[in-house]
């Protein structure tokens, strides 16, 4: 997907509903009619917001689907459109991972005025929650790195390391610091911290050569930028 104006996308059976939605909130909404479809697709897109149907078909549930797009779009907000009357639909909806629940039919007004404030939101949350090192992200609520269209998500105690590295902004931070932030007070030999290390710095090869994760021989380890790529910072 190429679009360079911003969209949105409908993920609901009604042919006619990703229309409304367009002209109720002014942007184009791309139409999908089940959650298969647009799960294939999902890496083309970057959509500034989702809407999506509870029913979509007899063994499709749109709510089933949620974690994979909030995987996908972790900071792309999630309406549900809904004629469901059932009273725990709300609550099933938000508890998949959906940030705001619209039932049908759709008021207009309303549904701008709830996009809107589920933008301001989550575009807050992603100020507050993604970290850069050159052309690296990093996502704290989901431990994720990621460059372009390639990412990686670490284990919880990668995660540690890289956070505790990055906020040191390319200070050589000692081994003895690394093993309390992943570990606490509990006493680990070095070999669980070199372990770590590897399996850290291979995550970050994977994704790029422009950041290291450089030993400092009897000190510890610092992150650094590749001299190339540290106009990028």
């Amino acid at each position: 997907m190429s679009e360079t104006a911003p969209y949105t996308i409908t993920l609901d059976d009604d042919p006619l509903i990703h229309k409304f939605i367009s002209r109720a909130i002014g942007i184009q909404s791309l139409p999908y009619a089940s959650s298969a479809a647009l799960l294939a697709r999902v890496t083309r897109y970057q959509p500034m917001a989702l809407f999506l149907d509870i029913h979509l078909g007899p063994d499709d549930c749109g709510l089933d689907a949620i974690p994979a797009f909030r995987k996908a779009w972790p900071f792309t907000p999630i309406l549900v459109t809904s004629a469901d009357e059932d009273d725990a639909a709300l609550g099933d909806a938000l508890a998949a991972g959906a940030n705001d629940f619209v039932r049908k039919p759709i008021r207009a007004e309303e549904l701008a005025a709830r996009l809107k404030a589920r933008i301001t939101e989550m575009s807050a949350l992603e100020r507050r929650e993604t970290l850069a090192i050159g052309p690296v992200r990093y996502l704290k609520a989901y431990r994720s790195l990621s460059t372009g269209e390639r990412s990686h998500q670490l284990a919880p105690g990668e995660a540690l390391l890289f956070e505790c590295l990055l906020q040191s902004r390319g200070m050589t931070v000692p081994r003895a610091e690394l093993k309390r932030r992943v570990w606490g007070d509990l006493k680990v030999s070095e070999n669980a911290l070199d372990k770590k290390i590897h399996d850290l710095r291979g995550a970050l090869r994977e994704l790029t050569d422009a950041v290291k994760l450089v030993s400092v021989y009897g000190k510890g380890f610092s992150l650094n930028i590749a001299e190339t790529d540290k106009s990028a910072a």
